[in-house]
């Protein structure tokens, strides 16, 4: 299992009595699975002795207490409690302990595969009326409205905290952030999977919300998302002062580009709004025409056709003209060269690919070597695939430049030295040819 360290949120409000029980059991099951956490109280204004509570548990364990400012209800604290966490992954908890805490290290271990993981409530030993509202809403604003088959309404998740920086904030309610998040992440691209547990009674204190209340939140913000037009996501990059992993999340869909370059730069919209309205609109009279005057209307579409057809004709023309005028290379004098600096060239990095052509390596280094080009300018990367073991093997018996390997492909990267094979992963790799 990948040991992660993770910032387990709680939101807090007069629940005094059971956090010295909740924190035991989190800790319990922490360093029994071995993943380091911090926990993050969130205070919702409680009016009996939790805060004293939390600081006093504080100087044995490893919790932060945040005071909310916000609006109040569960939703907004955790919002409000995500700005101040430092870890990519943050797990969400109701403080009452009806979601085992023991369950963490395995939502922990399922995150391998998972950017989201739902605790879900196979058996609920809650009153009939919750456990009928709660599955209703799961089947009707989750699955058949979003397409969300999971336990939407669980207070216990783990997910990944880049998800709340694309969240649309409008579409939450005070107990409603579950179908944002959820549908957020699978917008980005990001996989939910889940961890089956017993939903327990609640023992101490009084529930925080109406069910009625709550269900109708949930109906009304599920609808509000369902109308809301596709949004573009900006990936932002994954390693500071670089461009890796950024790129556009886009119908459930990543393209990552290490680029931060906005979409309409791209052509991942390929028309505009107004440019479907004309379309649509000329669509509309073209049909109409058809069937009030179908000879003139065809008699129109095929001479307006035709002059785009003659125009373009003369446009083309026009370019080879003047082409023809132009010298089809540019020279530059010996004098010129000469005065180049080598601190002024640029960089240039060339990329060769092979595939079971070990006969090819030998030429290739030599076609390098003599090259005109500072070899302090120059980054010459051949790239092997892993099942060509002729290729390797002729690599091997070779003096050649340093070598990588990764696990799909095998580098080698200029200048001219004897190195040993070290390991790298993908995204290591095109850190280097990035930078």
């Amino acid at each position: 299992m990948k040991t992660i360290p993770i910032t387990i949120i709680v939101p807090v409000k007069n629940e005094s009595k059971v956090l010295k029980e909740l924190v035991e059991r989190i800790d319990a099951s922490c360093r029994k699975g071995d993943v380091p956490y911090s926990i993050l109280f969130v205070d919702d204004r409680s009016v009996d002795d939790s805060v004293v509570q939390i600081k006093t548990l504080a100087g044995r364990y490893p919790i932060k207490l945040h005071l909310k400012r916000g609006k109040p209800g569960k939703a907004y604290s955790i919002l409000e409690g995500v700005q101040f966490v430092e870890t990519d992954y943050v797990v969400m908890i109701d403080a009452d302990l009806q979601y085992p805490p023991e369950v963490i290290p395995e939502m922990v271990k399922k995150s391998e595969d998972h950017d989201v993981v739902v605790a879900k409530r196979s058996v609920y030993k809650s009153t009939f009326m919750r456990r009928f509202l709660s599955r209703a809403n799961a089947f009707v604003f989750g699955k058949l409205l979003h397409g969300l088959d999971t336990d939407i309404q669980s207070g216990l998740k783990l997910f990944h905290r880049s998800i709340i920086d694309h969240l649309d904030e409008s579409t939450v309610g005070p107990w409603s952030l579950d179908i944002p998040l959820l549908y957020t992440a699978r917008e980005l691209g990001y996989t939910i999977g889940s961890v089956d547990i017993t939903f327990e009674k609640r023992n101490n204190g009084e529930s925080k919300i109406s069910v009625f209340e709550t269900a109708w939140q949930i109906a009304k913000g599920s609808i509000a998302i369902r109308l809301k037009r596709k949004k573009i996501y900006h990936l932002l990059p994954t390693e500071k002062d670089t461009m890796v992993g950024a790129g556009i999340a886009f119908k459930r869909k990543r393209f990552i580009t290490h680029s931060t370059l906005p979409h309409h730069v791209s052509a991942l919209v390929t028309f505009q709004k107004w440019q479907i309205l004309v379309m649509g609109f000329i669509l509309v009279v073209i049909g109409a025409g058809l069937l009030v005057y179908p000879l003139e209307t065809a008699i129109g579409v095929v001479g307006v056709l035709s002059a785009v057809y003659f125009i373009d004709v003369l446009f083309n023309l026009y370019l080879v003209m003047k082409s023809l005028h132009y010298p089809p290379e540019i020279a530059v004098s010996d004098d010129a060269i000469a005065a180049l600096k080598d601190s002024e060239l640029p960089n240039y990095s060339i990329l060769c690919p092979l595939y079971r052509e070990a006969h090819v390596l030998p030429q290739f280094l030599e076609a390098i070597s003599k090259l005109d080009w500072p070899k302090s300018k120059l980054d010459a990367i051949i790239l092997l695939e892993e099942d060509d073991k002729e290729t390797i093997e002729k690599v091997d018996g070779m003096t050649i430049p340093s070598l990588r390997l990764s696990q799909r492909h095998v580098t080698m990267a200029w200048p001219m030295q004897k190195a040993s094979i070290s390991s790298f992963t993908m995204p290591r790799i095109f850190q280097i040819l990035s930078s």
